[in-house]
C-alpha cells in the first residue's frame, strides 16, 4: 500500500491518507489484501442466498449476481475482450449494472459507464480506440 501511495504522490496525484493512516487501517482490518472478486467469492460461499443488490424492481442474491457475472465474463472473453480492454455500458442504476461491472472485472477489462441521459451516438470520445467493446 505504501508503494501505491508514494506512486500516486510522485505522479502529482493527491492521496487522502498518510502512510501511517494506511498502515493503521490495515492493522485494524479495515483494509486487506482481498480484491473485489475474492470478496465476492467469499461472501457468495458464505451466504449465496443473501441479497446483494436491489434496484427497487428486482433483487439479486450474491449467488445470482456471481453466476450471471461470471457467465457474462466468459461470453465477453469469447467475443474477444482481453485484459486491459474497455467495456462500455449505458444503462440506469439497475441490478444489471452490478452484473456488468463484475463481469468486466472478471474478464480483466475496465468498465466505462456512460450516463443514460447522453443520447446514442456512433462516435463518442469514450468509445474511441481499438480496445473498446
Amino acid at each position: 500500500m505504501a508503494q501505491m501511495v508514494n506512486a500516486l504522490r510522485d505522479a502529482g496525484i493527491g492521496f487522502r491518507y498518510t502512510n501511517e493512516e494506511a498502515a493503521r487501517f490495515r492493522a485494524e482490518g479495515w483494509w486487506g489484501d482481498e480484491i473485489l472478486l475474492d470478496r465476492l467469492d467469499r461472501w457468495t460461499n458464505e451466504a449465496p442466498d443473501r441479497e446483494l443488490v436491489t434496484d427497487g424492481v428486482g433483487r439479486l442474491t450474491y449467488g445470482q449476481a456471481r453466476g450471471q457475472a461470471y457467465r457474462l465474463a466468459a461470453r465477453l472473453r469469447e467475443l474477444g475482450v482481453e485484459p486491459g480492454d474497455r467495456v462500455l455500458a449505458q444503462l440506469p442504476n439497475w441490478n444489471e449494472f452490478v452484473v456488468i461491472y463484475l463481469a468486466a472485472v472478471r474478464a480483466g477489462a475496465t468498465l466505462v459507464p456512460i450516463m443514460p441521459i447522453y443520447p446514442r451516438s456512433p462516435s463518442r470520445p469514450a468509445s474511441s480506440g481499438p480496445s473498446t467493446t
